[in-house]
């Protein structure tokens, strides 16, 4: 059944009544499962949300209150994450249940998928080498700087999520696909945690102290 702003006949889904109308849209609003914005096939926003102005008034508030929304994080879909997130006016990001951030590696692309079998094939048994104290030294090093890099961009990640308005307890971070993911989306999902702790720690205590 589909809603048009055109005058032809037949049976137009804004000429039932209000009632009738909210109960045929609901099915349509909402999902069983997450909503995850970030996937190939994700969708932002429910079609019937973008059909005419009275249809969007009538059914946005339903699409954002009644949807449980996933956030998929990888090092290059973060940016991409917030944009969404600022996007939705301050009012129905409110409305949202549950927002859940998973952390893992990009998908590897066809490209890549074929190098890395052209790579197994050419060196099936890669040399041995053992690496001498000073360059063990120098890669441990480097990992410490790393993450400190890393403790920036994690902390202001969970900043940002705060800042868009989503309430603090409905966020919820799943760690199943962290074990797949690299080392630098599971450090910026480790400061990230951190973050939303610190934020959350910060928030308590402000709020004791604010009931004194």
């Amino acid at each position: 059944m589909s809603a048009t702003a055109n005058t032809g006949s037949g049976s137009r889904l804004l000429d039932l009544p209000a009632e009738l109308r909210e109960y045929v849209c609901h099915p349509a609003l909402t999902a069983p499962i997450p909503i995850n914005i970030l996937s190939p096939g994700g969708k932002t926003a429910a079609a019937l949300t973008q059909t005419c102005r009275q249809l969007r008034h009538e059914t946005i508030n339903t699409f954002y209150a009644h949807n449980t929304f996933q956030l998929n994080v990888t090092s290059t879909t973060t940016s991409t994450a917030l944009t969404w997130l600022r996007a939705i006016e301050t009012e129905h990001i409110q409305q949202i249940p549950k927002l859940i951030i998973t952390f893992s590696a990009n998908a590897p692309t066809q490209q890549q998928r074929d190098d890395a079998a052209k790579a197994r094939v050419n060196h099936p048994w890669p040399p041995l080498s053992f690496p001498d104290v000073s360059s063990l030294h120098a890669a441990a090093m480097g990992s410490v700087i790393a993450k400190t890099r890393l403790q920036g961009p994690g902390r202001d990640f969970a900043q940002a999520v705060i800042r868009t308005g989503v309430a603090r307890e409905r966020i919820e971070v799943d760690d199943q696909h962290v074990i797949d993911a690299d080392e630098t989306v599971r450090d910026v999902r480790e400061f990230f945690e951190r973050g939303m702790r610190g934020i959350l720690g910060r928030s308590r205590v402000e709020a004791s102290a604010g009931s004194m």
